[in-house]
């Protein structure tokens, strides 16, 4: 974590926020302990907070609306939000490959 923080701690923390993996309380641990200044960190945390915070809104939404009793347990508004959380959990795969293929142009 501390390479990652030296080299670009924006984009660092931004693929951390956006990627469900760690748990919260660590991803904000890290930023302090390895230096990060203050606008970088807001900024990334705002960016990479908003998509996952919609994601699991619109889940909820589809599980409220199954426990309404919509009488179907997979409804349009949960498989929408599932894919959603699936497209959010692989934008940094694919920002990671796009840096990598363009450092090697």
């Amino acid at each position: 974590m501390s390479e990652g923080f030296q080299e670009d701690s924006f984009n660092y923390l931004l693929t951390l926020r956006l990627a469900p993996i760690f748990p919260f309380w660590i991803i904000n641990l890290a930023p302090a302990l390895f230096g990060m200044k203050l606008v970088p960190y807001v900024v990334a945390t705002f960016v990479g907070i908003i998509p996952g915070t919609l994601a699991y809104a619109y889940l909820g939404q589809g599980l409220g609306t199954t426990i309404d009793g919509s009488g179907s347990i997979v409804t349009p508004t949960l498989v929408a939000a599932l894919g959603v959380l699936a497209v959010v959990s692989a934008i940094p795969i694919v920002v990671k490959r796009w840096k990598k293929n363009k450092l090697q142009s």
